[in-house]
């Protein structure tokens, strides 16, 4: 599916969720329904978050990364393990929470700023 709205696009670019841009692009065409852009990005969105509050990937990964955020006090320090002396989590591991904690509280803004312009999602 293909965004015509100008606004809708713009929102979506300023939210960097490059993930629910690819769902859009992948849905197919003829499954629309006389929807509006806004409508479809709040579907999409809606079930996306939708699958942080059930027993999935989505949902195992925020809880590992809130986890790691943290005892690691947001990355400001890294606990060692007294076993080997070795950092606990590698800088990586840290980047990646964040950058997954982040898009998580994107995706929770953009729902809601949907809400906010009458636009729900049936998930």
């Amino acid at each position: 599916m293909k965004l015509t709205n100008e606004k809708a696009i713009k929102m979506l670019k300023k939210a960097r969720l490059y993930q629910l841009e690819e769902m859009l692009d992948e849905y197919p065409d003829d499954e629309v329904d006389e929807r509006d852009d806004f409508q479809m990005i709040a579907d999409e969105g809606g079930y996306w978050l939708s699958m942080y509050d059930e027993d999935t990937v989505y949902k195992d990964d925020l809880d590992r990364s809130k986890r790691i955020l943290s005892e690691t006090n947001y990355g400001k320090f890294v606990p060692i393990l007294s076993s080997t002396f070795r950092p606990k989590y590698s800088e990586w591991d840290i980047q990646a929470s964040k950058n997954s904690v982040n898009e998580y509280n994107r995706l929770k803004r953009l729902i809601e700023r949907l809400r906010g312009m009458g636009y729900y999602s049936r998930w």
